[in-house]
């Protein structure tokens, strides 16, 4: 597997630096964007690791008037997962947490034809999503019955990857990015699941290199 994502990294930058190499020749058009504008796309990652519900993505491609190739792209993710555990916070003992995590973002790319199969690609994602780790079914009846530990986070990403198409309404594309997020972690009790006894809070601002952002089927419409 690990050969697979260094490989698809190695296409991201040659197809991206390819594209870029020929910006002073005639752009090729490519694959025709006119017949199929709209593109739905499944990020294949979270199946391979057998996190379900995946993650999900829709692009509009479309070719402004002076000939450039863009795109407008929204993705959309989450899961839950439920498990047994056995924890001990402020002598109370919990033996069930359950995981949410949701993503959302919404960007513009910019795209330029290497071949009449591929396409390089580059642009900026507005991004923010939670995962929330809640512990609860308290063990012990009248003490906490809730503890819950959240970080949301919100930002923004610079891509760039490559798409190739197998078929006129099929593709796979593979794409990379530069993350700066700020991050908000919190954590925080409470009785009965509704009176709030304690809360802590604490920010950070991080930049990150995801080598492997995606890897996505789409299918074209």
């Amino acid at each position: 597997m690990k050969i697979i994502y260094a490989i698809a990294v190695l296409m991201c930058f040659g197809f991206t630096f390819d594209a870029h190499a020929q910006t002073d020749e005639k752009e090729d058009p490519g694959f025709d964007y006119g017949q199929f504008k709209n593109e739905f796309s499944v990020d294949l990652i979270p199946i391979i690791n057998g996190d379900l519900p995946a993650r999900f993505f829709y692009r509009r491609n479309y070719t402004t008037p002076n000939g450039r190739m863009m795109g407008f792209r929204v993705g959309l993710g989450g899961s839950l997962t439920s498990t047994p555990a056995d924890v001990v916070y402020e002598s109370a003992n919990f033996e069930r947490q359950r995981v949410i995590n949701y993503q959302m973002l919404i960007g513009l790319e910019m795209q330029k034809s290497i071949s009449p199969k591929f396409i390089g690609y580059q642009g900026l994602d507005f991004v923010l999503g939670e995962t929330i780790n809640r512990f609860d079914q308290n063990a012990n009846p009248g003490q906490l019955h809730h503890f819950q530990q959240s970080n949301f986070s919100i930002g923004g990403t610079y891509f760039w990857g490559a798409k190739y198409h197998i078929l006129p309404r099929l593709s796979v594309f593979a794409e990379m990015g530069l993350l700066l997020e700020s991050n908000t972690l919190a954590n925080s009790t409470s009785r009965n699941f509704d009176m709030r006894e304690r809360e802590s809070t604490q920010s950070g601002i991080q930049l990150r290199f995801l080598p492997i952002r995606n890897i996505s089927i789409a299918y074209h419409f």
